[in-house]
């Protein structure tokens, strides 16, 4: 076996071309002596940081319209516990009216503590005798005086629980 020296294959025409072409599109282009590094679109000022797309996505993409707030994070709470009061806010939790009005086939929409009431998420969490008698006792044991009875959930979630 041999090394092969100056071997040279002519280009395919099409592939000549395409060479030519990249040719032109280079041909204006300078680089200059530097450091390389990269840039954030999104804040030109600063370089990426995950606060700023923390706050990108609380700012559009949480944005709940029927309480006009924007979802805040605790982070004293577990994520998921952040992520279920977040879809509680947006009606996103997979209550049986809620897949019943997307077409799934729900032969009972009640709720299943009670029975007497189409599950609801101010029903289920807030009017429902065993929801209700677990706030009941939460707020006393906070020494709280008050009836969460005319309150809706996004007014609890939401701090408008006026004490």
């Amino acid at each position: 076996m041999g090394i092969l020296v100056g071997l040279c294959i002519p280009p395919l025409s099409r592939t000549l071309s395409e060479i030519q072409d990249l040719s032109a599109l280079l041909s204006g282009l300078c680089l200059h002596e530097g450091t390389d590094g990269w840039r954030w679109l999104l804040n030109l000022v600063t370089s990426f940081l995950v606060k700023h797309i923390s706050k990108l996505i609380d700012d559009d993409t949480l944005f709940s319209n029927r309480s006009g707030k924007t979802h805040e994070w605790n982070p004293l709470l577990p994520k998921k516990i952040n992520i279920f009061v977040w879809r509680l806010a947006l009606n996103r939790l997979p209550l049986l009216t809620t897949l019943a009005d997307k077409g799934l086939d729900i032969p009972c929409i009640l709720c299943h503590v009670c029975g007497d009431v189409p599950e609801s998420l101010d029903h289920v969490f807030l009017r429902c005798r065993k929801a209700n008698l677990i706030w009941s006792k939460c707020i006393r044991w906070w020494g709280i005086d008050t009836s969460i009875n005319d309150k809706s959930v996004l007014d609890v979630i939401g701090g408008l629980l006026y004490f």
